[in-house]
């Protein structure tokens, strides 16, 4: 699995001048139009994935009527039918 880039926590995280060869690597493979322009401002999006790629349904033990639905990256919207029923489930039976 590809490893990201440490976040911080910092409020818009942006991208270090290390990276730039890499972006520019990409463009020149995959856009060679764009390949060699200068990079104005960079802004990192978060992935948010689980470190096993596995999606979290889970009661939280420590908290009386939460559980937690995550765990989907950048495309996990389109799994929500398949887990509707569980997670469902999950919020009734935690009222």
């Amino acid at each position: 699995m590809p490893q990201g880039l440490p976040f911080e926590g910092q409020s818009q995280p942006t991208l270090s001048k290390q990276i730039e060869p890499v972006f520019q690597q990409f463009l020149l493979e995959s856009i060679p139009s764009l390949a060699g322009i200068e990079f104005e401002s960079t802004r990192m999006c978060l992935y948010t994935d689980s470190w096993d790629s596995s999606f979290y349904i889970t009661y939280v033990p420590f908290a009386e009527n939460l559980f937690v639905a995550s765990g989907g990256s950048g495309h996990g919207f389109k799994f929500a039918p398949g887990t509707a029923t569980m997670r469902t489930t999950m919020s009734l039976r935690s009222q």
